[in-house]
């Protein structure tokens, strides 16, 4: 329909001695705050300085040029102060939707919007040594939700899971894997005395220093905490693998922050010969006030990397690797102003495609006391028990409604079930709004 309504603007604008490529015109086109303003609206602002003329007048002449339209497809033009509104003729459109979903069933809404043009999704992107837990679905099912509706439309997309396997908490994790850590319980139940450790550290004031110089001898190259840390690595992944294939969530690569840390310093380089990198209190910063985005910390005063800096090198990296049209990060809405700052440094640094590099974030997922999870509190709820528990109620409902049915089509439709009320249960929602975690409700029948 878009499509229609760019083709009248063009011939309009055409009679007014004005050329706009489709591209052009389709940027510019809106959709109004309520469906008493129409369904699309034309600002025509933008044309005020090459036809010397107020817009609203502007908008008078061009509806006037526009003159007959396609009956069938529009129901009415309007001018509304310098906007010209669209109002498509509603019960025509239902009739072509139905008629395009019988036909063309499965395939009906795919598109070509996307042809020969690639975009990169990041999403879910857990981190290592600690449970899949509440805090990653929603960027899990929310990021791949994008990448088929992209997918969908024509376009090659590469999902990229960008895995939270550096910074200081490794440094904890570690020194408190030698003070509290037993072998015995890492080999039984990995990641349930990963966790236990995690929240020991975090007990203590005591631990903060000790667990930062860890950290730090880390990112020196210590083999024995290296050696730790990767084994740490090993039996997440693992862990991590079984739940996507449990919920048919694929991706294409798996990239770490520790894949960056050594680009990090290519970073700190580039932005000094840039002359963007400032010294502050020891460490390295851009400053970003002039901007309304703070400061940005690049690298700490102890010498250690910062997630901003391995986002800055991954982006770098992606970019030469992938040539991407679009780079979506579906991250939750606390790294607004990370992603932010991170996008104007490097469009500072001259990087054009900067501008197309996407922050989609979503809400939280809160508990009954309206306060979010936190892991290093103990305070979480984990993937696993969530997909086990909707299973057990699927299964309790199928075996209620169809008691003939044999055990193993019971688990398979359970199964099924299971996945299918946890996607729906989380897209139904506005995406970002922060929401109660209430299984009762998530796995809901009715």
């Amino acid at each position: 329909m878009k499509k229609v309504i760019i083709d009248i603007l063009k011939r309009g604008l055409k009679e007014l001695d004005v050329k706009r490529s489709e591209e052009e015109i389709e940027r510019l086109i809106e959709t109004p705050p309520s469906q008493e303003m129409g369904d699309y609206a034309f600002p025509c602002f933008s044309l005020a300085e090459e036809l010397k003329d107020e817009p609203h007048l502007i908008a008078l002449k061009l509806k006037a040029e526009i003159g007959n339209y396609p009956q069938t497809e529009l129901d009415d033009i309007q001018t509304a102060g310098p906007y010209i509104n669209f109002f498509l003729d509603r019960k025509d459109m239902a009739r072509q939707v139905v008629w395009e979903a019988i036909n063309f069933e499965e395939k009906y809404g795919r598109g070509e919007i996307g042809k020969k043009k690639k975009i990169v999704v990041e999403y879910s992107s857990p981190n290592i040594a600690k449970p899949f837990g509440i805090g990653h679905l929603r960027s899990t099912i929310i990021g791949n939700a994008i990448a088929n509706l992209c997918e969908f439309q024509g376009f090659k997309v590469k999902r990229i899971n960008y895995l939270g396997d550096w910074g200081t908490q490794f440094g904890k994790l570690a020194y408190g894997y030698k003070k509290f850590g037993k072998e015995s319980a890492l080999k039984k139940n990995p990641i349930k005395h990963l966790l236990e450790i995690y929240i020991k550290v975090n007990r203590s004031e005591k631990n903060e220093d000790p667990s930062r110089e860890a950290f730090k001898k880390m990112e020196g190259g210590d083999k024995e905490l290296l050696l730790l840390w990767r084994i740490f690595k090993d039996l997440s992944l693992e862990e991590f693998e079984k739940l996507y294939k449990r919920m048919g969530i694929k991706f294409d690569e798996y990239e770490g922050e520790s894949d960056y840390k050594r680009k990090t310093k290519l970073v700190v380089k580039e932005l000094e010969s840039k002359g963007l990198l400032k010294k502050s209190e020891g460490a390295l910063i851009v400053d970003l006030e002039k901007e309304n985005l703070g400061v940005c910390i690049i690298q700490k005063s102890d010498g250690a990397s910062t997630y901003a800096a391995r986002d800055i090198a991954a982006a770098i990296s992606r970019y030469k690797k992938y040539k991407f049209n679009k780079m979506i990060y579906e991250v939750g809405q606390e790294q607004k102003l990370h992603f932010k700052q991170v996008f104007k440094i490097l469009e500072l640094m001259g990087y054009g495609w900067a501008k197309d590099c996407i922050h989609i974030d979503h809400g939280l997922y809160l508990g009954k006391d309206k306060k979010k999870f936190a892991t290093r509190k103990g305070k979480t709820i984990f993937m696993e028990d969530i997909l086990d528990q909707t299973h057990k109620l699927a299964a309790k409902e199928i075996k209620k409604r169809f008691p003939k049915l044999e055990k193993r089509e019971i688990e398979e439709r359970a199964e099924k079930v299971a996945i299918a009320s946890i996607f729906y249960g989380d897209l139904k929602n506005t995406r970002t709004n922060n929401i109660v975690f209430d299984l009762d409700r998530f796995v809901s029948f009715e």
